[in-house]
């Protein structure tokens, strides 16, 4: 949240992009940190499109994301998915019980 809300300041086209990306990506796979990961990828490349600069510095962010997720990437499907439908979470813990 934080990181986006840095991203809006500096340019809004930017901010909403990586977003766009990283929300597409969590509804695709149903894991954050796929969203992420795929919002600090595509940071560098908005970066170039937009033309906002500081190009150096969009690679650094994305690395250190990268490098906070690497568990993730690692050892990939441990991560609980994101339920986007309270209904069907309330109903598979219902089936547990």
């Amino acid at each position: 949240a934080t990181g986006f809300g840095v991203l809006l300041g500096f340019d809004w086209r930017i901010g909403l992009s990586c977003l766009a990306c990283a929300a597409l990506f969590m509804v695709l796979t149903r894991r954050v940190s796929c969203g992420s990961i795929a919002a600090a990828i595509s940071l560098p490349i908005f970066m170039v499109v937009f033309d906002g600069g500081y190009l150096p510095w969009s690679i650094a962010v994305a690395l250190i994301v990268l490098w906070r997720h690497r568990t993730n990437i690692v050892r990939p499907g441990e991560e609980p998915p994101v339920s986007l439908s309270k209904k069907k979470e309330e109903q598979k813990r219902e089936g547990e019980e």
